[in-house]
């Protein structure tokens, strides 16, 4: 059996990860602790104070991979401003500010930036196999060709979101 310690420590770190569970379970926690519940009052200190200890930083990873990324606000606001331009000018400005930015913003700069189709300079990144950027502009394809066509299933690009949503 773990201790509440252990317990505080790993939800925390699930929900900092993404884990949607984690983050109800410590929802669920709060709403128990204000309710008045004592198991749940100490559930919601220990929380507390595992937060308080162990802040979350600038170089903490969403995506496990990118524990060395440090955002670069400039990148990452140049990025989200390119997304008005031709997909050329798009394609620069991806290239020299990918190093500095973390996958998901690069994913979703590319998302909602130029229509990626064939014969534009992204779209022949989509071929680099383990390449980062490859990575992104294959799924930015793949959620592209979702918004665009309302009769394509969202399953084809995640079948867990589509279940959850009833396809």
């Amino acid at each position: 059996m773990t201790t509440l310690h252990d317990a505080a420590r790993a939800v925390v770190t699930r929900s900092r990860a993404g884990d949607q569970v984690a983050i109800a379970h410590i929802a669920r926690v709060r709403e128990g602790a204000k309710a008045g519940n004592p198991v749940l009052k100490e559930t919601e200190k220990a929380i507390a104070a595992f937060i308080k200890k162990h802040p979350i930083s600038d170089t903490s990873a969403r995506w496990g991979a990118e524990v060395s990324v440090n955002t670069n606000p400039k990148a990452r606001e140049a990025l989200w401003k390119a997304r008005a331009s031709k997909p050329e000018v798009f394609a620069i400005i991806v290239a020299k500010t990918a190093p500095f930015v973390r996958t998901w913003d690069l994913l979703v700069s590319m998302l909602h930036g130029p229509r990626i189709k064939p014969g534009t300079p992204l779209y022949h990144t989509a071929s680099l196999k383990g390449s980062r950027i490859g990575n992104c502009v294959r799924k930015a394809c793949q959620l592209q060709h979702i918004a665009c066509n309302s009769n394509v299933p969202i399953s084809t690009y995640c079948r867990v979101t589509g279940w959850e949503l009833g396809e």
